[in-house]
C-alpha cells in the first residue's frame, strides 16, 4: 500500500465515527437492539455467572456458568421450568450408521444431547452438555458428567433438573433459548432438518459463555484428545445468518456475533490463543497469533450481521479488522509484476519477530473478497485499489497456481516455489465469490480467475469431488 493510501485510512479511522449516513431502514434497526444482563451471584461452592439477553421479538437467550472453587459430595442442580402440557424432546440420536433426528415425550428423564423442548405454550433449545476444567490460551478439557437430566410434572407443566457434580476448579455451562412462537418449523422445509443436523454444538464443537470452541488439533499446544479451542470463527454463526430459515437462527446469530465482540483484540484482530507447533517450528509463531483466513471468516460475517441486523457494533468491529488487516498487508507481503503491481499477503503474523509465513490461494482469495465488500459497503476507493493489487497478485502468478493434473497448488511459499494439497473445493468456492464480487464491481469476468475456476472444477469433476459452489450465485 502507498503511504498516501495509509494516511487515508488511518485519518478516516481517527476522524469519522461511521463511514456514511444511515438510512431511515438502519435507524429504526437501531432502535430495537437486544437488552443483555449480566449478574454474578455467590454460592457454598463457588459462583454463577447468568447472562440473559431480551431480543426485540420477545425471545429470551440465558446462560448459567457455575465456577466451582471448592469440591461438595451432592450435586448442584438447576432447575429450569417449562410451561405447557404435551411436551416433546427433540434432538439428534448418534447412530454408528450416522446420525439422526429422534424425537420422544418429555417424561421422567432427558438424554444428554442438546435438543429442543415443544410444548403447547413454549419453546426452547436447551444445551446442558458442557462440564469442564478451564485451561491456559484459551481452552478447556471437557469432563464426563454422569448425572441424569430429570423431569418433574408441575401443576403449569414441568420443571427440568439439571445436576452438575460439584468438583474444585470445574465449570458447567447451561444455555437455553425461549420462545413463545416456535423456535424451528420443521415443516416449513424439508431442508431444514438437514442444515440443523450439521449445526454441531456438542460433539466437536462447544458454544460457550465466550465463543465458539473446536476440538483441539494435535499440533496445537495445550493438547488433550478432550480439548477444545476458542476458534476466532463461528461457522454455527455462520450458517445461521447466512442460511437462516428459523427463528432460532436469527436468534442465536445476533447473540453469537454479539458474543464474540469482546474477543477483538485493541490492534483488531482475533488471536489464536494456543501455539501451532508447525508454525512455531517453520516460522518462529508463537502463541496468540494472527490468522487470515479466520480473522477474515468472522470480519465478513459481523459485515453480513450488520446488514442482517443493523446493529452498528457489528459493522464497527468488522471495520476495525479491516484496518488491520490492511496494515497487515502493507507489511507482510510478495510483490510480483504483470500488467500491473500485485501483492501476495502472508498467511500469519505475530507481534514478535519471526520469519514471513507462505501464502495460501484460498486465504489471499478471502481477504481481497472481503476488501471487495468493504468497499461495496462504504464506497472508500482505499479498499478498492487494495483488493486490486491482491487480484494482480493472483493474475501475475495464475499459470504457477494451476497443476498439470488441472489441481491447484495450495500455496505460494517463502522461496518462491508453489506446494502442498489444496483443499477439495474450498478454493474454489473462493473463486466463485472472487469473480461475483468482480462482476458486481466492474461489470464483467475476470478472464484470470475463469481460468483458475475452470481448471479446479475440471480436477473435481474428475475426482468426484461434490457440494461446491455454483458460479453465477
Amino acid at each position: 500500500m502507498s503511504k498516501r493510501l495509509i494516511v487515508v485510512f488511518f485519518l478516516l479511522l481517527l476522524l469519522q465515527p461511521y463511514p456514511f449516513v444511515w438510512s431511515a431502514e438502519q435507524v429504526s434497526a437501531l432502535s430495537k437492539q437486544p437488552i443483555k444482563t449480566v449478574v454474578t451471584d455467590r454460592f457454598e461452592t463457588g459462583v454463577v455467572l447468568t447472562k440473559k439477553v431480551l431480543l426485540p421479538n420477545g425471545d429470551l437467550y440465558w446462560m448459567k456458568r457455575l465456577e466451582f472453587t471448592s469440591d461438595h459430595r451432592e450435586p448442584y442442580t438447576f432447575s429450569i421450568p417449562l410451561s405447557g402440557s404435551n411436551g416433546t424432546f427433540r434432538y439428534v440420536e448418534r447412530l454408528p450408521a450416522g446420525n439422526r433426528w429422534a424425537t420422544i415425550p418429555v417424561d421422567t428423564k432427558l438424554p444428554q444431547p442438546s435438543g429442543f423442548l415443544q410444548t403447547n405454550q413454549m419453546s426452547m433449545l436447551l444445551n446442558a452438555s458442557n462440564f469442564y476444567i478451564k485451561n491456559v490460551q484459551g481452552t478447556f478439557e471437557q469432563q464426563p458428567n454422569p448425572l441424569p437430566i430429570n423431569v418433574i410434572r408441575t401443576l403449569d407443566g414441568y420443571k427440568i433438573h439439571v445436576h452438575f457434580p460439584q468438583k474444585k476448579n470445574s465449570i458447567a455451562e447451561i444455555w437455553g433459548l425461549e420462545s413463545k412462537e416456535s423456535l424451528v418449523d420443521w415443516s416449513s422445509t424439508p431442508d431444514l432438518e438437514a442444515i440443523w443436523l450439521a449445526i454441531d454444538l456438542q460433539e466437536h464443537s462447544k458454544w460457550s459463555w465466550d465463543g465458539y470452541y473446536v476440538r483441539s488439533p494435535q499440533t496445537y499446544t495445550p493438547y488433550s484428545p478432550n480439548m477444545f479451542w476458542r476458534l476466532p470463527a463461528n461457522y454455527a454463526a455462520h450458517s445461521f445468518i447466512i442460511t437462516g430459515g428459523s427463528r432460532a437462527a436469527d436468534d442465536l446469530g445476533w447473540v453469537m456475533l454479539d458474543t464474540i465482540l469482546p474477543n477483538q483484540n485493541r490492534e483488531g484482530y482475533w488471536e489464536t490463543l494456543p501455539r501451532s507447533e508447525w508454525l512455531w517450528k517453520d516460522y518462529g509463531i508463537g502463541a496468540g497469533f494472527f490468522d487470515t483466513r479466520f480473522n477474515t471468516d468472522i470480519a465478513t460475517l459481523l459485515l453480513k450481521g450488520y446488514r442482517r441486523y443493523g446493529d452498528r457494533h457489528f459493522y464497527q468491529a468488522a471495520e476495525k479488522y479491516s484496518y488491520y488487516l490492511l496494515a497487515h498487508i502493507d507489511h507482510h507481503h510478495y510483490t510480483n509484476y504483470g500488467e500491473s503491481e500485485g501483492w501476495l499477503p502472508a498467511d500469519y503474523s505475530w507481534k514478535q519477530p519471526h520469519k514471513k509465513t507462505h501464502v495460501s490461494l484460498n486465504h489471499h482469495l478471502h481477504e481481497m473478497n472481503f476488501l471487495y465488500e468493504m468497499y461495496l459497503e462504504t464506497k472508500q476507493e482505499f479498499y478498492k485499489e487494495m483488493a486490486d493489487k491482491l487480484l494482480y497478485g493472483v493474475k501475475n502468478t495464475k499459470s504457477m497456481w494451476i497443476k498439470p493434473n488441472h489441481d491447484l497448488h495450495y500455496a505460494y511459499l517463502p522461496n518462491g516455489k508453489m506446494g502442498l494439497q489444496d483443499y477439495p473445493f474450498l478454493t474454489y468456492n473462493d473463486l466463485v465469490e472472487s469473480q461475483s464480487l468482480f462482476v458486481k464491481i466492474y461489470g464483467r469476468m475476470d478472464p484470470d480467475l475463469a481460468e483458475l475456476m475452470a481448471n479446479k472444477k475440471q480436477w473435481m469433476d474428475q475426482t468426484g469431488v461434490k457440494g461446491y459452489r455454483f458460479f453465477p450465485l
